[in-house]
């Protein structure tokens, strides 16, 4: 850990860690304390899909399902 990481007490954790490589130069893998970890092509950040292709529509259905839900849940509160 260097200096800054231990005076503002930053931890990663490297369970939760993604990787998103957009038009790499280098293929390897990254190595953080010599641990690897396994690229992805989409993940969720702060409710938003992060996708290699910008995930414009992947991105609109996604918030679009997760609305449909929250009104599904809803609609025996208003209709009382």
């Amino acid at each position: 850990m260097d200096n800054q990481t231990r005076r503002t007490e930053l931890r990663i954790s490297w369970n939760k860690t993604k990787i998103l490589k957009i038009n790499p130069r280098q293929q390897e893998k990254i190595k953080i304390h010599g641990e690897e970890n396994n690229d992805v092509n989409k993940f969720t950040y702060l409710g938003e899909k992060v996708c290699k292709k910008g995930g414009e529509m992947n991105d609109l259905r996604h918030r679009l399902s997760k609305a449909r839900g929250a009104y599904t849940n809803l609609t025996k509160i208003w209709s009382s």
